[in-house]
Protein backbone atom coordinates (compact mmCIF):
# COMPACT_ATOMS: atom_id res chain seq x y z
CA UNK A 1 0.00 0.00 0.00
CA UNK A 2 0.96 3.43 -0.79
CA UNK A 3 0.27 6.92 0.07
CA UNK A 4 1.66 10.81 -0.13
CA UNK A 5 2.23 12.48 2.95
CA UNK A 6 2.41 15.81 2.95
CA UNK A 7 4.60 17.13 6.23
CA UNK A 8 4.59 20.55 7.30
CA UNK A 9 8.24 21.12 9.52
CA UNK A 10 9.19 23.85 12.03
CA UNK A 11 12.30 23.67 13.60
CA UNK A 12 13.55 25.51 16.62
CA UNK A 13 15.86 27.54 14.70
CA UNK A 14 13.30 28.53 12.28
CA UNK A 15 10.32 31.17 12.29
CA UNK A 16 9.09 29.73 8.70
CA UNK A 17 7.30 26.57 8.02
CA UNK A 18 8.66 24.20 5.43
CA UNK A 19 6.39 22.10 3.45
CA UNK A 20 8.08 18.58 2.85
CA UNK A 21 6.41 15.61 0.79
CA UNK A 22 7.39 11.92 1.15
CA UNK A 23 5.91 8.98 0.07
CA UNK A 24 4.90 6.18 2.27
CA UNK A 25 5.07 2.39 1.65
CA UNK A 26 3.66 -0.17 3.65
CA UNK A 27 1.81 -3.98 4.30
CA UNK A 28 -1.62 -4.33 3.45
CA UNK A 29 -3.76 -3.93 6.72
CA UNK A 30 -5.97 -6.53 5.62
CA UNK A 31 -4.33 -9.73 7.54
CA UNK A 32 -5.63 -11.96 4.47
CA UNK A 33 -4.07 -10.30 1.36
CA UNK A 34 -1.15 -8.97 4.01
CA UNK A 35 -0.46 -12.68 4.12
CA UNK A 36 -0.59 -13.54 0.54
CA UNK A 37 2.28 -11.23 -0.33
CA UNK A 38 4.28 -11.98 3.14
CA UNK A 39 4.53 -15.74 1.97
CA UNK A 40 6.57 -14.38 -1.09
CA UNK A 41 8.60 -12.74 1.14
CA UNK A 42 8.34 -9.24 -0.25
CA UNK A 43 8.28 -7.01 2.81
CA UNK A 44 11.45 -7.37 4.14
CA UNK A 45 13.03 -8.30 0.69
CA UNK A 46 12.25 -4.61 -0.55
CA UNK A 47 13.46 -3.32 2.55
CA UNK A 48 17.10 -5.28 1.87
CA UNK A 49 16.92 -3.52 -1.69
CA UNK A 50 16.47 -0.10 -0.40
CA UNK A 51 18.45 0.03 2.56
CA UNK A 52 21.39 -2.15 1.45
CA UNK A 53 21.66 -3.77 -1.91
CA UNK A 54 20.68 -0.35 -3.91
CA UNK A 55 23.24 1.48 -1.73
CA UNK A 56 26.38 -1.10 -2.90
CA UNK A 57 25.45 -1.28 -6.80
CA UNK A 58 25.72 2.39 -6.92
CA UNK A 59 28.94 2.41 -4.56
CA UNK A 60 29.98 -0.05 -7.17
CA UNK A 61 29.45 1.98 -10.04
CA UNK A 62 30.84 5.03 -8.53
CA UNK A 63 34.07 3.12 -8.10
CA UNK A 64 34.30 3.18 -12.24
CA UNK A 65 33.45 6.96 -12.18
CA UNK A 66 29.42 6.54 -12.62
CA UNK A 67 27.52 8.76 -10.71
CA UNK A 68 24.30 6.90 -12.01
CA UNK A 69 21.38 6.71 -9.67
CA UNK A 70 18.77 4.38 -10.27
CA UNK A 71 16.09 4.10 -7.34
CA UNK A 72 14.59 6.48 -5.12
CA UNK A 73 16.06 7.79 -2.20
CA UNK A 74 14.66 5.73 0.84
CA UNK A 75 14.66 8.02 3.76
CA UNK A 76 13.33 5.28 6.34
CA UNK A 77 12.94 1.69 7.08
CA UNK A 78 11.54 -0.37 9.68
CA UNK A 79 12.05 -3.71 9.25
CA UNK A 80 9.35 -4.84 12.22
CA UNK A 81 6.68 -2.60 11.07
CA UNK A 82 7.61 -3.12 7.26
CA UNK A 83 7.25 0.40 6.36
CA UNK A 84 9.59 2.30 3.85
CA UNK A 85 9.93 5.49 3.32
CA UNK A 86 10.60 7.42 0.00
CA UNK A 87 11.64 10.77 -1.50
CA UNK A 88 8.77 11.56 -3.34
CA UNK A 89 9.98 11.54 -6.66
CA UNK A 90 7.49 14.01 -8.54
CA UNK A 91 9.21 16.88 -6.72
CA UNK A 92 12.16 16.38 -9.16
CA UNK A 93 9.42 15.75 -12.34
CA UNK A 94 9.49 11.98 -12.45
CA UNK A 95 6.68 10.53 -13.64
CA UNK A 96 5.14 7.27 -15.24
CA UNK A 97 4.43 7.01 -18.80
CA UNK A 98 0.93 5.90 -19.32
CA UNK A 99 0.89 1.96 -19.40
CA UNK A 100 -1.59 2.12 -21.94
CA UNK A 101 0.21 4.05 -24.08
CA UNK A 102 3.21 1.99 -23.85
CA UNK A 103 6.86 2.71 -24.28
CA UNK A 104 8.72 3.56 -27.61
CA UNK A 105 12.13 2.39 -28.73
CA UNK A 106 13.80 5.25 -27.18
CA UNK A 107 12.28 4.83 -23.89
CA UNK A 108 13.10 0.97 -24.14
CA UNK A 109 16.77 1.79 -25.02
CA UNK A 110 17.20 4.01 -22.30
CA UNK A 111 15.67 1.17 -19.63
CA UNK A 112 17.68 -1.46 -21.34
CA UNK A 113 21.05 0.94 -20.66
CA UNK A 114 19.80 1.44 -16.99
CA UNK A 115 19.48 -2.47 -16.21
CA UNK A 116 22.74 -3.48 -17.69
CA UNK A 117 24.27 -0.76 -15.06
CA UNK A 118 21.92 -2.53 -12.60
CA UNK A 119 22.46 -6.33 -13.42
CA UNK A 120 26.68 -5.39 -13.67
CA UNK A 121 26.92 -3.95 -10.68
CA UNK A 122 24.74 -7.01 -8.98
CA UNK A 123 27.47 -9.69 -10.84
CA UNK A 124 30.13 -8.04 -8.95
CA UNK A 125 28.55 -7.35 -5.54
CA UNK A 126 27.83 -11.22 -6.07
CA UNK A 127 31.46 -12.02 -6.68
CA UNK A 128 33.05 -10.32 -4.14
CA UNK A 129 30.47 -10.81 -1.16
CA UNK A 130 29.70 -14.46 -2.51
CA UNK A 131 26.05 -15.56 -1.21
CA UNK A 132 24.87 -11.91 -0.84
CA UNK A 133 21.35 -12.96 -3.10
CA UNK A 134 21.17 -16.18 -1.77
CA UNK A 135 17.57 -15.27 -0.12
CA UNK A 136 16.67 -13.74 -3.49
CA UNK A 137 15.40 -16.86 -4.90
CA UNK A 138 11.29 -16.41 -5.04
CA UNK A 139 9.88 -14.88 -8.38
CA UNK A 140 6.14 -14.01 -9.37
CA UNK A 141 6.41 -17.49 -9.79
CA UNK A 142 8.35 -19.98 -7.36
CA UNK A 143 7.42 -23.50 -5.64
CA UNK A 144 8.06 -21.89 -2.57
CA UNK A 145 4.15 -20.47 -2.20
CA UNK A 146 1.45 -20.58 -5.11
CA UNK A 147 -0.64 -17.50 -3.16
CA UNK A 148 -1.69 -16.04 -6.75
CA UNK A 149 -1.83 -19.59 -9.10
CA UNK A 150 -5.33 -19.74 -9.19
CA UNK A 151 -5.64 -15.65 -10.30
CA UNK A 152 -3.40 -16.53 -12.78
CA UNK A 153 -4.80 -19.88 -13.23
CA UNK A 154 -8.42 -18.12 -14.11
CA UNK A 155 -7.03 -15.88 -16.29
CA UNK A 156 -5.19 -18.43 -18.87
CA UNK A 157 -8.25 -20.48 -18.50
CA UNK A 158 -10.36 -17.19 -19.89
CA UNK A 159 -7.60 -16.34 -21.88
CA UNK A 160 -8.42 -19.96 -23.60
CA UNK A 161 -12.34 -19.72 -23.79
CA UNK A 162 -11.73 -16.57 -25.54
CA UNK A 163 -8.62 -17.97 -28.13
CA UNK A 164 -11.03 -20.76 -29.06
CA UNK A 165 -13.60 -18.91 -30.53
CA UNK A 166 -11.12 -17.45 -32.54
CA UNK A 167 -11.46 -19.80 -36.13
CA UNK A 168 -7.32 -19.54 -36.99
CA UNK A 169 -6.47 -20.77 -33.57
CA UNK A 170 -8.42 -23.15 -31.95
CA UNK A 171 -5.59 -25.63 -32.54
CA UNK A 172 -3.87 -24.59 -29.61
CA UNK A 173 -6.64 -24.88 -27.11
CA UNK A 174 -5.04 -28.37 -26.70
CA UNK A 175 -1.62 -27.02 -25.91
CA UNK A 176 -2.71 -24.38 -23.67
CA UNK A 177 -4.28 -26.88 -21.44
CA UNK A 178 -1.57 -28.98 -21.15
CA UNK A 179 0.31 -25.73 -20.56
CA UNK A 180 -2.21 -24.86 -17.63
CA UNK A 181 -2.23 -27.67 -15.88
CA UNK A 182 1.51 -27.47 -15.75
CA UNK A 183 1.96 -23.97 -15.06
CA UNK A 184 3.60 -23.73 -12.02
CA UNK A 185 6.59 -25.53 -12.52
CA UNK A 186 7.25 -24.04 -16.37
CA UNK A 187 6.81 -20.83 -14.81
CA UNK A 188 8.80 -21.99 -12.05
CA UNK A 189 11.65 -23.00 -14.39
CA UNK A 190 11.66 -19.53 -15.69
CA UNK A 191 12.60 -18.20 -12.89
CA UNK A 192 15.36 -20.69 -11.64
CA UNK A 193 18.58 -19.19 -12.30
CA UNK A 194 20.88 -20.47 -15.43
CA UNK A 195 23.38 -23.50 -14.79
CA UNK A 196 25.33 -22.52 -17.99
CA UNK A 197 25.49 -18.85 -18.05
CA UNK A 198 25.57 -15.72 -16.40
CA UNK A 199 23.30 -14.95 -13.54
CA UNK A 200 22.34 -11.33 -12.03
CA UNK A 201 20.25 -9.56 -9.17
CA UNK A 202 16.85 -9.16 -11.76
CA UNK A 203 14.27 -6.08 -10.84
CA UNK A 204 12.04 -8.96 -10.81
CA UNK A 205 8.66 -6.82 -12.08
CA UNK A 206 9.90 -4.41 -14.40
CA UNK A 207 7.08 -2.74 -16.10
CA UNK A 208 5.86 0.62 -17.17
CA UNK A 209 4.49 1.72 -14.13
CA UNK A 210 7.63 0.33 -12.13
CA UNK A 211 9.92 2.92 -14.12
CA UNK A 212 9.67 6.66 -13.52
CA UNK A 213 11.38 9.52 -16.57
CA UNK A 214 12.17 12.53 -16.21
CA UNK A 215 11.35 14.29 -20.01
CA UNK A 216 13.24 17.46 -21.61
CA UNK A 217 11.39 20.32 -23.37
CA UNK A 218 10.75 18.46 -26.09
CA UNK A 219 9.04 15.40 -24.11
CA UNK A 220 12.05 13.10 -25.08
CA UNK A 221 12.97 10.61 -21.73
CA UNK A 222 16.10 12.40 -19.99
CA UNK A 223 16.86 9.96 -17.03
CA UNK A 224 14.75 7.47 -15.43
CA UNK A 225 14.68 5.52 -11.99
CA UNK A 226 13.34 2.11 -10.83
CA UNK A 227 11.30 1.66 -8.32
CA UNK A 228 9.60 -1.44 -6.54
CA UNK A 229 11.78 -3.94 -5.93
CA UNK A 230 9.64 -6.54 -3.88
CA UNK A 231 9.83 -9.29 -6.31
CA UNK A 232 13.92 -8.91 -7.03
CA UNK A 233 15.29 -12.13 -8.04
CA UNK A 234 19.07 -14.06 -8.55
CA UNK A 235 18.40 -15.73 -12.09
CA UNK A 236 19.34 -15.11 -15.84
CA UNK A 237 18.93 -11.31 -16.94
CA UNK A 238 16.65 -12.34 -19.67
CA UNK A 239 13.63 -12.77 -17.33
CA UNK A 240 14.18 -8.95 -16.74
CA UNK A 241 14.57 -8.46 -20.32
CA UNK A 242 11.95 -10.36 -21.86
CA UNK A 243 9.12 -9.60 -19.23
CA UNK A 244 9.80 -5.79 -19.85
CA UNK A 245 9.74 -6.33 -23.77
CA UNK A 246 6.12 -8.34 -23.85
CA UNK A 247 4.29 -6.30 -21.18
CA UNK A 248 5.56 -2.47 -21.46
CA UNK A 249 6.59 -2.13 -25.23
CA UNK A 250 4.67 -0.75 -27.82
CA UNK A 251 3.32 -3.40 -30.27
CA UNK A 252 5.49 -2.59 -33.53
CA UNK A 253 8.34 -2.27 -30.85
CA UNK A 254 7.38 -5.90 -29.39
CA UNK A 255 7.10 -7.36 -33.01
CA UNK A 256 10.15 -6.48 -34.53
CA UNK A 257 12.79 -4.74 -31.78
CA UNK A 258 13.56 -7.52 -29.02
CA UNK A 259 16.15 -8.58 -30.49
CA UNK A 260 17.88 -4.78 -31.21
CA UNK A 261 17.35 -4.18 -27.83
CA UNK A 262 19.01 -7.59 -26.48
CA UNK A 263 22.09 -6.47 -28.30
CA UNK A 264 21.78 -2.98 -26.95
CA UNK A 265 21.71 -4.13 -23.36
CA UNK A 266 24.39 -6.39 -24.05
CA UNK A 267 26.72 -4.06 -25.51
CA UNK A 268 26.29 -1.74 -22.18
CA UNK A 269 26.74 -4.79 -20.03
CA UNK A 270 29.71 -6.18 -21.43
CA UNK A 271 31.48 -2.59 -21.65
CA UNK A 272 30.00 -1.83 -17.85
CA UNK A 273 31.62 -6.09 -16.63
CA UNK A 274 34.89 -5.09 -18.16
CA UNK A 275 35.03 -1.66 -16.57
CA UNK A 276 34.29 -3.38 -12.86
CA UNK A 277 36.74 -5.79 -13.65
CA UNK A 278 34.68 -8.84 -13.08
CA UNK A 279 36.01 -12.61 -13.19
CA UNK A 280 33.16 -14.41 -14.47
CA UNK A 281 32.67 -14.96 -18.00
CA UNK A 282 30.90 -12.11 -19.92
CA UNK A 283 27.94 -14.02 -22.46
CA UNK A 284 28.53 -13.72 -25.85
CA UNK A 285 25.43 -11.88 -28.18
CA UNK A 286 25.16 -15.38 -29.31
CA UNK A 287 25.17 -16.83 -26.24
CA UNK A 288 22.36 -14.25 -25.13
CA UNK A 289 20.40 -15.56 -27.84
CA UNK A 290 20.62 -18.85 -26.51
CA UNK A 291 20.03 -17.53 -22.83
CA UNK A 292 16.55 -16.42 -24.45
CA UNK A 293 15.34 -18.89 -25.88
CA UNK A 294 16.40 -21.07 -22.33
CA UNK A 295 13.91 -18.70 -20.73
CA UNK A 296 11.53 -17.35 -23.82
CA UNK A 297 8.50 -19.07 -22.03
CA UNK A 298 8.67 -15.85 -20.18
CA UNK A 299 7.37 -14.26 -23.16
CA UNK A 300 3.99 -16.08 -23.03
CA UNK A 301 3.94 -15.05 -19.30
CA UNK A 302 4.03 -11.53 -19.71
CA UNK A 303 2.34 -11.50 -23.04
CA UNK A 304 -0.59 -13.44 -22.25
CA UNK A 305 -1.04 -13.30 -18.80
CA UNK A 306 0.00 -10.08 -17.39
CA UNK A 307 -0.35 -7.58 -20.01
CA UNK A 308 -3.82 -7.88 -20.41
CA UNK A 309 -4.61 -6.67 -16.86
CA UNK A 310 -1.34 -4.01 -16.92
CA UNK A 311 -3.58 -2.54 -20.30
CA UNK A 312 -7.02 -2.83 -19.15
CA UNK A 313 -8.78 0.50 -20.28
CA UNK A 314 -10.83 0.94 -17.38
CA UNK A 315 -8.65 0.60 -14.15
CA UNK A 316 -11.17 1.53 -12.24
CA UNK A 317 -10.84 -1.70 -10.33
CA UNK A 318 -7.67 -2.75 -11.64
CA UNK A 319 -5.86 -2.65 -8.72
CA UNK A 320 -4.56 -5.28 -6.72
CA UNK A 321 -7.16 -5.65 -3.83
CA UNK A 322 -9.52 -6.40 -6.97
CA UNK A 323 -7.64 -8.98 -8.45
CA UNK A 324 -6.62 -11.05 -5.17
CA UNK A 325 -10.32 -10.58 -3.62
Amino acid sequence: VMWRAAVEVKTSKSSTTQKCSYVVKSVYEDPEKSSMFASYGIYKREIEMYEKVSVEIEKILKSIGDETQLFPKAIHHDYETEVLVFEDLALRGFRNVDRRERLDLVHAKMVMEKLAKMHAATVILEETKPGSFSHFNQGIFNRKTTAFLDFFILHLNIFIEEMSTWEDCKQYREKLLKIRDDLNERASQVYDPSKDYLNVLNHGDLWTNNIMFTFDEKKQPKDLLFVDLQFSTWTSPLVDILYFAHNSLKEDVRQTKVTELIQHYHTHLVTLLKKLNTKKKIPTLKEMHIMMLEKEFMSFLAGVMMQPIMLVEDATNADMDTMIS
